[in-house]
């Protein structure tokens, strides 16, 4: 399992922060993110971390973010 935090990317004002697992198949869901940019970290032991910037997610928007982590 890889842990993944997801972070507004924007004014400190309106910040959150989500976070998850990845399942068995390395699959992961946030669910009923509002409109914004966000940063994505990637994190399990014994492995290099891996971020990510996604920039202007609309409302009730689906994407796939492929990432692989390296020992």
């Amino acid at each position: 399992d890889v842990d993944i935090r997801l972070e507004t990317n924007s004014d400190y004002s309106k910040y959150q922060s989500f976070e998850t697992k990845s399942n068995t198949k390395a699959e992961y869901r946030f669910d009923k993110l509002k409109e914004n940019s966000y940063f994505l970290e990637f994190k399990k032991t014994g492995y290099i971390s891996e971020t990510a910037v996604i920039k202007n997610v609309k409302a009730g928007t689906k994407f796939n973010l492929p990432m692989r982590l390296f020992k």
